[in-house]
């Protein structure tokens, strides 16, 4: 049975997670994506 590596590990300093593949940085990434857009129609509902 082959281990697979975890998308995220523990940070060696400080507190949380840090991505630790492909699969990880993509997930960081979108959960980056969906906060900038929902900042951004927000702020554009607001100013309407």
């Amino acid at each position: 049975m082959s281990r697979k590596n975890p998308w995220f590990r523990p940070k060696r300093t400080g507190w949380g997670w840090s991505p630790n593949t492909w699969q990880g940085w993509l997930i960081t990434a979108l959960a980056v994506a969906i906060i900038i857009a929902a900042v951004v129609l927000t702020r554009g509902a607001l100013h309407h």
